[in-house]
């Protein structure tokens, strides 16, 4: 029997005081632990008591007692009905059943439960039924079957949490003949496969990955923003070099996409498709592996293989292992909370130490924060979705360019990396910057091409008011108007007020956009744009100029604005409007 003493217990409901879970494990049957809430009580389906060992074990029996000794609640807490499972770090995705849920049985006492040897890390007693719904239990027995730990130490020298070393001395035909002894026990038998895959690839190292659902799908995100179609992308730390073998577990069918090292665009080199379960792998291209997130999808999954990711993950990776682990790569991915970059690692290694890296990752997520928060003003009523936007190194030739690829829109910087990756806002943020992120919110799909730039022309503007306190005016007179009025709002609500009331029309044959946006801006004003227009000389419907007439026009002239007095003139003319305003009730009142 194992010492438990070599055991650690959790469970995910609270102990009643007094009724702890180190009461489980301390080899007396009149104390226990003792659940403060029931199952349902505690919102959960189940309850779940896990036991987890020091090391990987061999076991083939777990047994448990459940019983209250207090005279009048002798009953209170009495497991009826449960399941056990178990997990490694090797074979097992998640929890795999080793006895299905039993029949219910009221009785005190000793739960036997006895089954094929497994290799255990982990062992779950899932309560399906218990007197009240309450939960109690006294004391466990784990039995080690040495049989089974013998032949596996045969093969093992230890398991960390990203390798598996495997003894020196071992051979194939050492994994037959345990293989042959085993061959009745499918748990046994896959963990002895992945040892053949390790001995025979010559790889130690292996990688666990869990994807949870979208809460929301990016493409009906995309598509009511009338944005630039996106893909929620995943990159998941893992390198697969062509020409070599993989052994990948997978808890349902799915689809990898492997990226390319284009640096032009966000690129593909090939698909992945995997089977439920163990599927061995030779990849004739290689490339990061990648996973375009579906909205109901739950996946985890297990590669075993060497592979030396060339991607810096915020949180994930250290600064120092990130560049020494890729002495090799040219180029690079950074991965942030809302970007994904792919950039030069020399440059990176030559302009940053940590502090400045991190700094600058912290950075341009903030500035991406704010660009989705400028979207979510507009209240579309969903959830803020986190678009991972990707910029590239881009092609000299090109400059600085917003595009769109098979995974969606990204921005080229024409080989110019500290235009998209530099520590400090300031440095970062430049009109250049601003205009490429706001290109990237508007899509040419759904907007006229006068509106399109009128909308991109908000965002930049407001982006370049904000972070560069610059503002550099434009050759029309629309949108040197348009930039004005933006001023005079002194606030990054009125494009996004516009955006939203365009994101939430559709457009009928006979509309003009510039009529919209005329009767828009008045009302988020409340002032007589309309006018302003009209006097620039844009043709404004006649319906559109009565409703406009409805808000009063601005006191002061609205070319006397400009970047150094905008604050005062905006506060001086609500003053002489105000004023104005008092002084015709009170004539009307004479």
């Amino acid at each position: 029997m194992i010492d438990n003493n070599l055991i650690a217990v959790n469970i995910n409901i609270p102990p009643y005081p007094g009724m702890g879970v180190d009461l489980i494990l301390d080899n007396d049957l009149n104390t226990y632990y003792g659940s403060i809430r029931s199952i349902q009580g505690q919102g959960l389906t189940y309850g779940e008591i896990i036991f987890e060992f020091k090391e990987h074990i061999a076991l083939d029996r777990f047994d448990f007692y459940t019983e209250l000794n207090l005279i009048g609640k002798n009953s209170w807490g009495r497991i009826q009905s449960y399941e056990i499972l178990y997990q490694n770090d090797l074979s097992t995705l998640d929890w795999t059943s080793l006895i299905p849920k039993t029949e219910f049985n009221d009785a005190d006492g000793w739960r036997e439960n006895l089954f094929q040897p497994i290799y255990a890390k982990k062992i779950c007693i899932r309560v399906h039924d218990s007197y009240g719904g309450f939960i109690l239990i006294n004391n466990i027995r784990a039995y080690e079957n040495f049989q089974t730990i013998e032949e596996l130490n045969r093969c093992f020298e230890k398991i960390t949490s990203k390798e598996i070393y495997l003894k020196e001395d071992l051979s194939l035909s050492t994994i037959k003949n345990i293989k042959e002894k085993f061959s009745e026990n499918k748990e046994i038998i896959k963990v002895l496969d992945i040892i053949k895959h390790i001995y025979l690839s010559e790889s130690k190292g292996y990688k666990n990955i869990k994807i949870s659902p979208s809460k929301v799908s990016i493409k009906e995100y995309s598509k009511k923003l009338r944005g630039h179609e996106n893909k929620s992308l995943n990159l998941l730390g893992i390198k697969l070099e062509k020409n070599k073998h993989y052994l990948i577990n997978c808890n349902s069918e799915c689809e990898f996409l492997l990226f390319s090292t284009s640096e032009k665009q966000p690129s593909t080199s090939g698909k992945l498709l995997l089977k439920e379960g163990f599927n061995k792998v030779f990849l004739k291209v290689g490339g990061e592996l990648l996973i375009e997130n579906i909205d109901d999808m739950d996946l985890t999954f297990k590669v075993f293989g060497s592979f030396k990711s060339s991607i810096f993950k915020m949180g994930d990776d250290k600064f120092k292992d990130f560049l020494e682990r890729n002495e090799n790569e040219e180029n690079v991915y950074i991965e942030g909370k809302n970007f994904l970059a792919y950039t030069n690692k020399n440059w990176i290694r030559d302009n940053f130490d940590e502090h400045r890296f991190v700094d600058s990752v912290v950075t341009l997520d903030a500035v991406l924060d704010y660009v989705d928060n400028l979207l979510d003003i507009a209240k579309f009523n969903y959830e803020r979705t986190p678009i991972k936007r990707k910029f590239w190194i881009g092609n000299l030739e090109d400059g600085l360019v917003q595009g769109n690829c098979e995974l969606g829109s990204y921005m080229g910087f024409g080989k110019n990396y500290s235009l998209y990756f530099n520590n400090g806002v300031h440095k970062l943020v430049t009109p250049g910057l601003c205009r490429v992120l706001a290109e990237d919110l508007v899509s040419k799909s759904f907007f006229p091409l006068q509106l399109r730039e009128l909308l991109v022309l908000g965002f930049e503007k407001t982006l370049e008011l904000k972070y560069t306190k610059t503002l550099l005016m434009k050759e029309t007179y629309i949108e040197n108007l348009f930039i004005k009025l933006l001023l005079y709002s002194n606030s990054d609500i009125f494009i996004s007020r516009l955006f939203g009331k365009y994101c939430n029309h559709s457009f009928i044959k006979e509309e003009k956009p510039l009529d919209k946006m005329v009767l828009w801006m008045s009302e988020v004003l409340m002032r007589n744009c309309g006018k302003l227009f009209s006097d620039i000389g844009c043709d404004i419907s006649g319906n559109i100029m009565t409703i406009c007439q409805k808000f009063p026009n601005f006191t002061m002239d609205i070319n006397n604005l400009t970047l150094e007095n905008y604050k005062q003139f905006q506060r001086e003319e609500k003053q002489l409007f105000n004023a104005e305003y008092l002084n015709a009730i009170l004539k009307e009142g004479e």
